[in-house]
């Protein structure tokens, strides 16, 4: 009926359009010109492997399923999680899900598990949330009575952590994100 040489027995999904049939060519124009089932594939607006986002979404590489933003980083040399930088949690020396600043992450002390920019602040001399301010927060109170270097466990009573709720809260927000982050 269009004139563009196939009909719907020949596979031509839209016998009004001669720009529309198997094999012509994909604009991105919202329209399946070629046919397949899929409407302008092989653009930035479109899902070409299937994680759920788009170029246009800020998929940074539609050819690799387990590439997208928010992805889990691999040690692979790519940038999975779509953040403009590669294998960040590869360089994670101490395991708390952050990578050194001198490998391009934000971990001011990589030989250190309760140092990182996602801990809040304990009272123990050490910059423990990566912010360049030392026990802010903390009016001068430190807890010396566990026997570990510089208490360790947050700032509270006299003879041990807050009832062990800070510690308890930091081990479990530190277990879920690991987890999250784990493909």
């Amino acid at each position: 009926d269009d004139g563009d040489g196939y009909t719907e027995r020949d596979g031509d999904c839209s016998d009004a359009e001669a720009s529309v049939y198997p094999g012509a060519g994909e604009p991105t124009d919202g329209v399946d010109s070629d046919c397949d089932g899929t409407v302008d594939e092989g653009s930035d607006y479109t899902d070409d492997d299937g994680d759920g986002f788009a170029e246009i979404g800020g998929d940074c590489d539609d050819g690799d399923p387990e590439a997208y933003p928010g992805a889990p980083e691999r040690d692979n040399g790519a940038d999975d999680d779509c953040d403009d930088t590669v294998d960040e949690y590869a360089d994670d020396a101490d395991g708390d899900g952050y990578a050194s600043v001198s490998a391009g992450g934000e971990d001011c002390n990589d030989g250190d598990g309760w140092v990182n920019p996602g801990l809040s602040e304990f009272c123990d001399d050490i910059d423990n949330d990566c912010d360049g301010a030392i026990d802010e927060g903390c009016d001068g109170e430190e807890l010396d009575a566990l026997d570990e270097p510089k208490g360790r466990c947050g700032c509270g009573s006299p003879g041990g952590p807050p009832g062990g709720t800070l510690l308890i809260a930091a081990l479990l927000g530190f277990a879920l994100r690991r987890r999250e982050e784990t493909p």
